[in-house]
C-alpha cells in the first residue's frame, strides 16, 4: 500500500488546529500517537468529523510507515511550524499541547 506522507501530515496539522479551535480551556493536550491516528483514519476514511474520527479510529490500524519515530519527527516539525505547539513527555508518552491564541 503507497501512503501519501504529506497528506498525512497536513491532516495531522488540520485536525489539531480543529482540537485548538473546538477547545473549551486555554490549554488542551492530546497524546501525540492518537493524533497520528485519527490522522491517519482520516486519510483512510475520508472523515474530517472529530465525533466519527474518535469513534472510527481504534478500528484502524496505521501501517509502519506512519508508525515509526522518522514519522513523528517530521510531524512534530509542521506541527511546531504551524501552530506554535510543544511537544512534552508525561511518563514516558509523548504528548502535544496546544495553546488558544488569546
Amino acid at each position: 500500500m503507497d501512503v501519501d506522507k504529506s497528506a498525512v501530515i497536513g491532516l495531522a496539522v488540520r485536525i489539531a488546529r480543529i482540537l485548538r479551535e473546538r477547545a473549551r480551556s486555554r490549554q488542551i493536550s492530546v497524546k501525540f500517537r492518537t493524533l497520528i491516528r485519527y490522522a491517519w483514519a482520516a486519510y483512510r476514511m475520508g472523515i474530517m468529523d472529530l465525533a466519527r474520527l474518535r469513534g472510527v479510529s481504534y478500528r484502524c490500524c496505521p501501517p509502519p510507515t506512519i508508525t515509526n519515530n522518522h514519522f513523528y519527527r517530521k510531524v512534530e516539525e509542521a506541527l511546531v511550524e504551524e501552530l506554535d505547539a510543544e511537544i512534552v513527555y508525561r511518563r514516558g508518552i509523548k504528548y502535544l499541547v496546544l495553546r488558544k491564541e488569546d
